[in-house]
C-alpha cells in the first residue's frame, strides 16, 4: 500500500512541477524571442513565429523527477536508466536547435538517429525476439552467420538494424503528427497511457523477475511521462504551445523504447501509432509515384487533407485519439491474429479517408 501511494504522490507532483516549468519556460521563450522561423516554409508562410519549448520542458521535468526513477528500477536497470536519459537529453538538445537555428541538413539528423540508436541497441536496449503469429516467439539473435564479436561482447546483426528501423520509424512517425495544435501531444499522450495499461497487465500476470523489472522500468519512466505530457497537452490545446522537433522526437524515442522494454510489445505500439505509420508509407509510395523526392516534405499528409475538407484540427486530434485508443486497448487484450486484423483495419480507414479527400479535392477543382 505504501508503495502505490508513492506512486500517486509522484504522479501528481510531476503533473504540478510541469505546470510551473510550462509556463516558467514558455513565458521566457516569449520575453527572449526565442521563435522558430516560419518563412522558411512555404506551407507556413502567413503565420507568426511561435516558441517551440516542447522539448525542452519535458527533458527538464523527466530529468527533476530521474533521482525517484532511479531509486525505483531494479538495481541491474540502473545503468540502462542513466542511458536512456542521456539519450532523450542528447535528441532533445540537438533538436531544440535545430527548432530554432533549423540548420540541421536532413541526412544529419538520419546519420545522427543512426548512430545513437545503434549505441543504444548494442549497450543497453534492443528488439531481441518477435512474436509468431501461429504461437511463442522468433529469436533474432540465432543466426550464427549474421553477428560477430567485439572483445568480450557478441554483436547480433539482426536485432540491432530491427532496433535501429524501429526507432527511425516511431520518432519520424511522431515527428510528422506535428502539424496541428496540439496533434503529437495527443497521440503521444495516448499511447503513453496504453503502454502503462499494457505494462500494468504483464506486472499483475507475468510473474518472472524479467517481466517484472521490465514492467517496473516502464511504469516508474511512465509515472512521471504521463502527468508531464498530460500539463503540456492541456497548455498545447490552449495556447498553441507548439511542440517542435525537439519536443515530438523526444516523445517518439521515449515510445520506441518503452514499447521495446514493455515485454518487446512493439506490436502494441505500431497498432496505437499505426494512423501515422500507413500515413506515412502511404505519402511515401505517393510522391515517389509521383516521381518526387519520397523525403522531401508536402501537403499531402492526411491532416493536411482532412483540413482541406474543412475538418479542423479540434476535430482531427478527437478522431486521431479516439481511433488510436480504441485499437491501442484492443491490442492490449487481443492474440495476435486479432492484431492484424486491427492494424488491416487501420491500414483500411486511412487509405478509404485519404481517397476521399482525394476525391473531393479533384472534384472541387474540376467545378473550379
Amino acid at each position: 500500500m505504501q508503495n502505490i501511494l508513492n506512486y500517486i504522490v509522484v504522479l501528481w507532483g510531476s503533473g504540478l512541477t510541469m505546470l510551473i516549468l510550462t509556463y516558467s519556460i514558455f513565458w521566457l521563450f516569449r520575453r527572449w524571442w526565442i521563435v522558430d522561423k516560419p518563412h522558411l516554409y512555404p506551407h507556413e508562410e502567413g503565420r507568426g513565429p511561435l516558441p517551440y519549448p516542447g522539448g525542452i520542458v519535458l527533458i527538464i521535468n523527466l530529468l527533476l523527477w530521474s533521482p525517484w526513477i532511479l531509486q525505483s528500477v531494479s538495481d541491474g536497470d540502473v545503468k540502462k536508466t542513466i542511458y536512456v536519459l542521456i539519450a532523450g537529453l542528447l535528441t532533445s538538445l540537438i533538436m531544440a536547435w535545430d527548432d530554432q537555428k533549423r540548420s540541421l541538413h536532413p541526412l544529419f539528423r538520419l546519420i545522427f538517429q543512426i548512430a545513437l540508436w545503434a549505441f543504444f541497441g548494442l549497450t543497453a536496449i534492443k528488439i531481441g525476439y518477435v512474436s509468431n503469429i501461429f504461437g511463442g516467439i522468433i529469436s533474432l539473435d540465432t543466426f550464427e552467420a549474421l553477428q560477430w564479436t567485439i572483445g568480450a561482447k557478441t554483436v547480433y546483426l539482426i536485432p540491432l538494424v530491427a532496433t535501429i528501423i524501429w526507432y527511425v520509424l516511431v520518432m519520424n512517425a511522431i515527428n510528422w503528427s506535428d502539424n496541428g495544435r496540439a496533434m503529437t501531444s495527443s497521440v503521444s499522450l495516448v499511447t503513453l497511457v496504453i503502454l502503462a495499461g499494457l505494462s500494468l497487465k504483464l506486472y499483475l500476470t507475468d510473474t518472472t523477475i524479467a517481466s517484472q523489472n521490465n514492467s517496473l522500468f516502464v511504469l516508474s519512466f511512465l509515472t512521471i511521462l504521463i502527468p508531464t505530457l498530460f500539463v503540456f497537452w492541456r497548455f498545447d490545446v490552449r495556447r498553441a504551445c507548439i511542440v517542435g522537433d525537439a519536443g515530438s522526437m523526444f516523445l517518439g524515442f521515449m515510445i520506441a523504447t518503452l514499447s521495446i522494454v514493455s515485454g518487446g510489445k512493439i506490436a502494441t505500439a505500431s497498432i496505437v501509432l499505426g494512423i501515422y505509420f500507413i500515413d506515412a508509407f502511404y505519402v511515401i509510395l505517393g510522391r515517389i509515384r509521383a516521381g518526387k523526392n519520397p523525403m522531401k516534405g508536402d501537403l499531402t499528409h492526411l491532416h493536411h487533407r482532412m483540413a482541406e475538407q474543412g475538418i479542423d484540427y479540434r476535430h482531427q486530434r478527437y478522431i486521431v485519439m479516439i481511433l488510436s485508443f480504441f485499437f491501442g486497448v484492443g491490442a492490449i487484450f487481443l492474440d495476435t491474429w486479432w492484431k492484424i486484423i486491427l492494424f488491416g483495419s487501420i491500414i483500411t480507414i486511412v487509405i478509404y479517408i485519404s481517397q476521399i479527400a482525394k476525391t473531393l479535392e479533384t472534384m472541387m477543382r474540376k467545378d473550379k
